[in-house]
């Protein structure tokens, strides 16, 4: 190389030696910004100088924290089998906990000769049963029973509305305390306290009857009031309009009155309390132990229940309604003579008979239904599977769990095995679950409802599904009810013939579609989205039919009213 250059080879030599050092600035300041990608990493840099160079390799022999430089494979894999060892000791740990809580029993009695409830055929039977004594009580009984109650208590139809809606009004006050903190813990228990007060509020809901006095549809003729005096033919429009409603208002408030819808009101609520569990808990508890295979097909099953027994109760109610209120103590001539037959308008029937037996069947199942096990020995091996896929899954983290943004620059974050002192708090709090003062308890229960319920309601397409729910329950609700009465007055037909055509005809054509709709989605393997379009499918074709509720017969004409006498 020559010791001196020439005038036209010096701006060549400055060129390339200002080439040279921008890319070396460029590599360094590349270098540092993936070091810096790392949280935590920074106090472990060396101070660099304008002198100092490091290449990749340099860094590496020196310590420092580059992220895309692999650790040794053998301190990996040292790693790696700590890492699964503590996992392996967790899942045992779970899994033995788990095995505790597939005893039958309640409490710490749990007997070996109960054993047999701990299958799904058990499991399904029983939950069944709560469905049904649901629907008998619920949207059988009671809609069967508006128009003899209205006629035996004096109740206007806007009372019975009201009674209605206290149904409602307890499930929708203990819907979230309920399904959460029931979740929480023993779920069968929950389930048997539920139907105990179902099989309470059916009780309760008869109670009138047996406080009231002898039911005579000839009782309100023999008062001397000023409903049963009749008005002068002069009398003046605005005064027949004051006696009208002061007669209604005699007729509503007679004396007992207040205190026999007091416990119309608190029988149906204990019956909406009573039926919170069963449609949160109980669809919840069949999917955690039945697996993804089975689980549309038995919750399509649940759910036909839900609705033969509403068909179950207008039977029942239809049946015994062809018998008087009073048939217990009063003879047939009797009853003849001062109450008529069934197709008297003012005839009553035994409505009252229904709840007693619904409560006896009730509670025939609560002590069973307690039994039943947290989690079914039938699904162990389905939950093993589960905590293994979850230890898995979060055996690496990315940098977006780590608040980092995905870039080229920024690797997979290597988790580092769990600490002794983690691992054994994570023991410990399987181990002594359910332990500590009550209030610890409670708080542990509490802190996490307001993000619950702030993930709920920023959950799109689960609020969509449950407006559509709530729209339709805000028709069939209303419909269900008072078809009995409607059937009645539109049709003129007895209480016990419409209750006989609502269980026969109407009510298990919507259970026959729910187990077919179950058993579709359970053959066609349909996802999630393939059956909220068979849905959408078949609410359309609904909308189609909706106006045959149009169709209406005339009623027959008011002689002297609405037309005149044969003989005029």
């Amino acid at each position: 190389m020559p010791l001196f250059l020439s005038d036209k080879q010096w701006p060549e030599k400055w060129l390339g030696d200002a080439i040279m050092r921008e890319t070396e600035s460029v590599g360094d300041s590349d270098a540092d910004a993936e070091t810096r990608s790392a949280p935590g990493d920074l106090g472990g840099v060396p101070q660099r100088t304008r002198a100092t160079k490091w290449s990749h390799s340099r860094q590496a022999s020196q310590g420092v924290p580059y992220r895309n430089v692999e650790k040794p494979r053998r301190i990996r894999d040292i790693r790696d089998k700590q890492w699964q060892e503590k996992q392996n000791e967790i899942i045992e740990l779970e899994m033995s906990v788990l095995v505790q809580e597939s005893q039958c029993g309640i409490g710490k009695w749990r007997p070996s000769r109960l054993s047999f409830l701990g299958s799904r055929n058990w499991m399904i039977f029983l939950l069944c049963w709560y469905c049904a004594v649901q629907g008998i009580v619920v949207n059988g009984l009671v809609p069967s029973a508006i128009s003899s109650i209205e006629r035996r208590f004096k109740l206007s139809t806007s009372t019975m509305g009201r009674i209605v809606q206290f149904y409602d009004f307890g499930y929708v006050l203990f819907c979230i305390p309920v399904s959460y903190f029931g979740g929480r813990h023993s779920k069968p228990a929950v389930l048997g306290a539920g139907l105990a007060l179902m099989a309470f509020g059916s009780m309760l809901f008869s109670t009138p009857h047996m406080l009231a006095d002898s039911y005579s549809a000839n009782q309100d003729n023999k008062s001397l009031g000023s409903c049963s005096i009749k008005t002068p033919w002069n009398i003046s429009e605005a005064e027949t309009s004051a006696l009208t409603a002061s007669c209604e208002a005699e007729k509503q408030n007679q004396p007992g009155t207040f205190r026999f819808v007091f416990l119309f009101c608190l029988a149906h609520f204990l019956h909406g309390i009573g039926a919170t569990p069963l449609f949160t808990i109980g669809v919840s508890y069949i999917d955690e132990n039945v697996g993804k295979a089975l689980s549309s097909l038995f919750v399509g099953i649940f759910y036909s229940f839900a609705v033969f027994g509403p068909a179950a109760g207008f039977l029942t109610a239809g049946t015994f309604l062809t018998y008087h209120t009073d048939f217990w103590h009063l003879p047939a001539e009797q009853i003849s003579r001062v109450s008529g037959d069934e197709t008297d308008p003012s005839w009553v029937g035994a409505w009252w008979l229904g709840f007693v037996l619904a409560s006896l069947v009730a509670m025939v199942a609560v002590i069973p239904i307690a039994c039943l096990p947290k989690v079914l020995p039938e699904s162990l091996k389905w939950h093993r599977n589960r905590l293994v896929e979850t230890s898995q899954a979060s055996r690496r983290r990315t940098p977006e769990c780590c608040g980092l943004a995905g870039t080229n620059k920024t690797a997979a974050l290597y988790r580092d095995a769990p600490s002794q002192e983690d691992s054994t708090l994570l023991l410990t709090s399987i181990t002594t679950r359910g332990r500590g003062p009550l209030w610890y308890k409670l708080w542990l229960d509490v802190r996490h409802i307001p993000i619950a319920i702030y993930r709920i309601l920023t959950n799109a397409p689960f609020m969509l599904i449950t407006l559509a729910m709530a729209i339709d329950s805000l028709v069939v609700t209303g419909a269900s009810s008072f078809m009995s009465k409607y059937l009645e007055r539109q049709f003129n037909v007895p209480p016990s013939n419409s209750s006989f055509l609502i269980g026969c005809v109407m009510v298990p054509m919507a259970g026959v579609g729910c187990m077919i709709s179950g058993f579709i989605v359970q053959y066609f393997r349909l996802n999630c989205v393939t059956t909220l379009k068979l849905a959408v499918g078949l609410l359309f074709f609904s909308l189609i039919l909706t106006p045959m509720y149009l169709i209406y017969c005339p009623h027959d004409p008011l002689v002297g009213v609405e037309t005149t006498y044969p003989d005029r």
